[in-house]
């Protein structure tokens, strides 16, 4: 019976110390809530960061000039300047030609007869 009356006697201390730790405990599980969600928005604010970062230095393509090609490129040419060259020589040949026509027309006048005379 002695021991009984001290259970009874010591159960409002031990109840007061039940629900002091169960207010640690829902204290404690309140932060932890908390702290988890800060660790959360942390990572994902250092995730969104990393990937900035990467993707200001992302390099697509090497800058680089690209070799023309040279049988076309010649080939090009030579037709360009072929046909050049060929247009310059019937120009001059159709001068030289002009001239002679000129030249054979201004002998074959007389110059001593009236011009409408027959």
């Amino acid at each position: 019976m002695g021991q009984v009356r001290k259970v009874v006697g010591d159960l409002p201390r031990v109840e007061e110390r039940v629900q002091e730790l169960n207010h640690t405990q829902e204290a404690t599980n309140r932060l932890h809530s908390q702290l988890f969600e800060k660790l959360k928005k942390a990572e994902l604010q250092l995730s969104i960061e990393r990937v900035s970062a990467e993707s200001r230095y992302d390099i697509i393509t090497s800058p680089r000039l690209e070799k023309p090609k040279t049988m076309k490129t010649l080939a090009l040419r030579s037709a360009i300047g072929l046909f050049l060259g060929l247009a310059l020589a019937a120009l001059v040949i159709a001068f030289i030609e002009a001239r002679r026509v000129v030249a054979t027309t201004l002998a074959s006048v007389d110059y001593r007869r009236p011009p409408f005379a027959r």
